[in-house]
């Protein structure tokens, strides 16, 4: 491959992330949207009964998707002295406590004063500015850093300072994070019970020939937006399976996969997406340095899950 200029690279980076910045719709994500604005609108007629959601999945099983797709239908916006914000996202740092959570919030809300008082100050901030920016909806992601990495009376003061959050505020709160954090904030009692629905966002099966087929569509949704003129390996029947093994069913694996795939084939001057240019990406970006038989998209794979230890999806399906 000759060599390329700045330019070409500018531009190679500019397709890919346009391709990475596509939010691909399917049925499971517009589900959980579906409840999320539910949630909203009953809140707008019912501030008294404070509500949340509780939603769970592996990584990459679409949860940061999900907010970001409510975030584009309801974007924030300025109106004369303030910015308001309907849907406010908020990524939880490793050890949330009171503080830390509420300098979070206050950082995802652009406040200059966030990193500024004690934690009591810090969380009557919070409250006055839900209110005077509009909030209608707080998505809390990573809440398996209060259930995984807290521990005793800290865990549960981190929990209790969102439920106190919600309760004075009326606001909708939605707590997003791994399994592991399902368990425990659905056995809070007063918590749990406010965080309603529970949305499960599982991987995409291939047991049977209805799933097989919700998983091509997947490909082709993703097919339709590559940046190439020629028909692309993603449409191919005989590698569907082969896609499946490479990401789980997670979509947000196939999006780290097709992402990387695609800056190869650019950086080739190719105008497809081949079934060479998958195996690059895999052995490149998702198992650095796999051996061919453990690699999907080569003529050497083995066709056993990648969840070996060491392996991408290691105790995923336990």
């Amino acid at each position: 491959m000759t060599s390329q200029s700045f330019a070409d690279l500018d531009a190679i980076e500019e397709k890919v992330s346009t391709f990475s910045n596509v939010l691909i719709q399917h049925a499971p994500l517009q589900a959980g949207i579906d409840a999320l604005k539910v949630l909203m609108t009953a809140s707008r007629h019912n501030r008294k009964k404070a509500r949340g959601a509780l939603i769970y999945g592996l990584s990459g099983a679409g949860k940061t998707t999900l907010c970001k797709c409510l975030e584009e239908q309801f974007p924030r916006y300025d109106a004369d002295d303030r910015t308001i914000i309907p849907v406010l996202f908020v990524e939880l740092p490793s050890q949330p406590t009171p503080k830390v959570i509420a300098e979070a919030i206050l950082t995802a809300m652009g406040d200059p004063m966030a990193h500024s008082g004690t934690a009591e100050f810090r969380l009557s901030r919070v409250r006055t500015l839900l209110a005077a920016c509009k909030v209608e909806i707080v998505l809390i992601d990573e809440v398996q850093h209060i259930s995984d990495n807290l521990d005793g009376r800290t865990r549960d003061i981190a929990s209790d300072t969102l439920k106190n959050l919600m309760n004075a505020t009326g606001i909708p709160f939605v707590f997003l994070g791994l399994p592991s954090a399902s368990k425990y904030f659905s056995n809070r009692m007063q918590l749990g019970r406010r965080l309603n629905p529970k949305i499960h966002l599982g991987v995409f099966s291939y047991d049977t020939d209805a799933n097989q087929d919700l998983f091509a569509t997947l490909l082709l949704s993703f097919h339709e937006k590559l940046p190439f003129s020629g028909k692309s390996a993603l449409i191919d029947p005989v590698l569907t399976p082969l896609f499946h093994r490479a990401c789980y069913g997670l979509i947000g694996s196939l999006a780290m996969l097709l992402e990387a795939a695609v800056r190869i084939a650019l950086r080739a001057r190719a105008n497809s997406l081949t079934r060479e240019h998958l195996r690059k990406a895999f052995g490149e970006e998702v198992y650095l340095g796999c051996k061919s038989n453990r690699n999907p998209f080569d003529e050497k794979f083995d066709h056993r899950p990648l969840v070996n230890v060491g392996e991408p999806f290691f105790g995923f399906g336990k």
